[in-house]
């Protein structure tokens, strides 16, 4: 799981040199850029982190980082092609600078790209730009809007269990603000206290790390032990921690509204915050703009959910029960595969 981009790179002054028969002009046809020079390509994240795109022409690392962002359903991304970065919005406009990345000024639009897979073959750009010989054209900047430049603060990726805490929960928070106001509903974000101690006091009583992480609908407030979830994080990995508080503030979301006193047993009300977890995840997976999730991440927050299913022969009717691993795994996987409202039904 990495954060969105940070632009903070310092990059050193290069000429980018295309012929006006570029191929990012003439995609499919036979013509090629009078230079042929190639750079080590990469799509970044932030500074010192990165991944390696194929090496080739300016043209072809831009359409690398456009096909990235295709695939992953984002708005825009960022590149290097050797030291210059690359700024590629969703509908393939292709920006570089010489410069930080951070003043609109050094920005200077390169060409047009079409998706090599769009999602849309209807909606795909056959208007493309030729370049210049330099490789410009009159127009600069990535948008004629300041606050719409590559954002410098933007924080780095979540590498201890306190950042992917900090982040989850902010992303989580969308997700529900964003469907109670939706819904016309008033929200109300709960607190998330993960805590050293072994015992700690709540509005619930005292609650024992040996629970686990235990939401308390008394105090609006999520625990979490953090010798449990730094275990999640070391064995599982990042997103199962995410998916985790997902599970207790899908809790905090039943106490908002009558769902937790409709639902009978506890095991609904578990089997429910599970499918509340999985229909976040489908958000982070596709629609979050704090996250971007990698190849793996889903499957980590699956996991998590599944290994913590109850003990073999726990009757479903106790008051502790929470699901068999095979039950809170389905009840995950129907949030994810539809969205909160799927997970009010039955779902056992």
């Amino acid at each position: 799981m990495r954060r969105t981009w940070a632009v903070r790179w310092a990059m050193i002054g290069l000429t980018i040199c295309i012929g006006a028969g570029s191929v990012m002009a003439q995609r499919g046809g036979t013509g090629r850029s009078q230079n042929q020079e190639t750079a080590n390509c990469t799509w970044s994240y932030k500074e010192g982190y990165s991944v390696d795109l194929p090496q080739g022409t300016f043209e072809e690392c831009a359409q690398a980082v456009l096909d990235q962002i295709t695939q992953f359903s984002l708005e825009e991304g960022y590149g290097y092609w050797g030291d210059i970065l690359i700024y590629v919005d969703s509908k393939g406009n292709v920006y570089y600078s010489k410069g930080d990345g951070t003043n609109q000024d050094d920005w200077v639009q390169a060409g047009t790209l079409t998706p090599s897979n769009p999602p849309d073959p209807n909606s795909q750009n056959t208007n493309s730009q030729n370049l210049n010989s330099q490789g410009t054209n009159s127009q600069s900047g990535p948008s004629t809007n300041p606050q719409d430049a590559p954002n410098a603060n933007a924080p780095a990726v979540p590498l201890t269990l306190d950042e992917i805490f900090q982040l989850g929960c902010e992303d989580i928070n969308d997700y529900w603000e964003g469907v109670f106001k939706d819904e016309k509903l008033s929200y109300s974000r709960p607190q998330i206290v993960l805590f050293n101690e072994r015992t700690i006091r709540s509005a619930c009583g005292r609650l024992d790390a040996e629970q686990g992480p235990v939401y308390c609908p008394n105090d609006h407030t999520g625990y979490f032990p953090r010798g449990f979830m730094q275990d999640q994080l070391d064995q599982v990995g990042d997103f199962a921690v995410v998916v985790i508080i997902g599970h207790e503030w899908g809790h905090s979301i039943q106490a908002q509204t009558s769902l937790m006193s409709d639902n009978q047993y506890t095991i609904d009300n578990e089997l429910q915050a599970d499918c509340f977890a999985g229909a976040y995840s489908q958000y982070a997976k596709t629609k979050s703009v704090r996250v971007l999730l990698e190849a793996g991440d889903i499957e980590e927050g699956a996991n998590a959910i599944f290994l913590v299913g109850d003990p073999e022969g726990t009757p479903w009717f106790d008051e502790n029960a929470h699901g068999t691993g095979q039950q809170r795994l389905n009840a995950f996987n129907v949030g994810l595969q539809g969205d909160y409202a799927a997970c009010l039904k039955p779902l056992r």
